[in-house]
């Protein structure tokens, strides 16, 4: 009897080593959506520092504090810009890894599939192997 080899596995591998490319490509978007917010919710604290301050009163001090609080502003608006393209990437990727995970699944799917069928195409070669003997058993007896 000849073994089961599935015709596509080399694509099933593939699509498997893929699978753990995305995988960590998701996890690095994740990672940098994770560091932007961080980031934003530092810039946030700053700025409420900032407001805070009552150290000095001075002319030139509440000045430099007014432009500490708008360059805080300012990135914080840039930062919130950058996040929101780190969740898009991040949804993308996570995208990517579905549709991969998918393609894997069913190849998975099919290799089975085409076991099972290898399975009991040898299983009823062995029992008409079978059959073939007993029936010659039989003649040789009825001769015999």
């Amino acid at each position: 009897m000849r073994s089961f080899q599935f015709s596509l596995d080399k694509l099933l591998q593939l699509h498997e080593a893929e699978k753990k490319q995305k995988q960590a490509e998701t996890a690095k978007a994740l990672l940098a959506v994770e560091k932007k917010a961080q980031r934003i919710a530092k810039l946030h604290q700053d700025r409420q520092d900032a407001f805070n301050c009552k150290e000095e009163s001075s002319v030139v001090y509440m000045q430099l504090n007014s432009d500490y609080r708008q360059g805080l502003s300012r990135a914080l608006t840039r930062a919130h810009q950058e996040l929101e393209v780190a969740a898009l990437t991040h949804e993308q990727q996570q995208d990517q890894l579905q549709q991969t995970t998918k393609n894997c699944k069913v190849l998975a799917l099919l290799k089975e599939r085409q076991r099972e069928m290898h399975r009991k195409a040898m299983q009823r070669q062995e029992q008409k192997m079978l059959d073939e003997f007993a029936s010659f058993a039989r003649v040789r007896g009825e001769r015999g």
